[in-house]
C-alpha cells in the first residue's frame, strides 16, 4: 500500500514565520508612532483646555489667572495672580492646578517662548486679554520629532498650529 501524507515542509513553515516577523516589525513601529502621536494630541488638548479655562475664569471673576511653563520639571502651572504683577510668585500666588506632562504623557516634552517660562506667565485679565500684552508660544514634541504649537496672541486669542 502506497500512502501519501500531505503536509508542509519545514522550510515552508520557516518562510511563513519569517514573513510574519517582518510584518510584525512594521506593525510594531507604526504602533509606537501612533501611541506617541496620540499622547502628543492628548497633551496638546489638555493644555488648550487649561488655557481656555483660565481665560474664562479670569473673565467671569475679579481674580486674574495665569499659566506658566516650568521646563526643568516638564510641567505646566496654573495659578491665581494674587498680587496682580502678571508673574508667578511661588510664595504669594496660589497654585490652582499643576499638569505633570512627562508623568501623564510619557515621551512628551514641553517648551515655551520666554514670555511663558516661569516666573513669567500668560495671565488673562477680565477682558480676556493677556494682562502683560506679550504673546507667547507653547511647543509640545514627542520622541519621533512631531510637534504641536499653541500660540497666544496679545488679544488673548489661543490657536493651535
Amino acid at each position: 500500500m502506497d500512502r501519501k501524507i500531505k503536509a508542509y515542509s519545514l522550510i515552508e513553515l520557516l518562510f511563513v514565520i519569517a514573513i510574519l516577523f517582518i510584518l510584525a516589525s512594521f506593525a510594531y513601529r507604526e504602533m509606537l508612532v501612533y501611541i506617541a502621536r496620540e499622547r502628543l494630541k492628548g497633551a496638546t488638548e489638555e493644555i488648550l483646555g487649561e488655557l481656555n479655562w483660565i481665560k474664562t475664569k479670569s473673565t467671569v471673576s475679579s481674580i486674574s489667572y495665569g499659566l506658566c511653563i516650568d521646563t526643568s520639571e516638564n510641567k505646566v502651572i496654573i495659578f491665581q495672580d494674587e498680587n496682580k504683577n502678571n508673574k508667578y510668585d511661588t510664595t504669594i500666588d496660589p497654585v490652582v492646578r499643576t499638569l505633570q506632562v512627562l508623568q501623564r504623557y510619557p515621551g512628551i516634552s514641553v517648551n515655551a517662548s520666554s514670555s511663558l517660562l516661569c516666573p513669567r506667565a500668560a495671565v488673562f485679565n477680565r477682558f480676556s486679554y493677556l494682562a502683560n500684552g506679550i504673546p507667547g508660544k507653547v511647543i509640545l514634541s514627542n520622541n519621533f520629532g512631531e510637534t504641536k504649537e499653541i500660540t497666544i496672541s496679545q488679544l488673548g486669542r489661543i490657536r493651535l498650529k
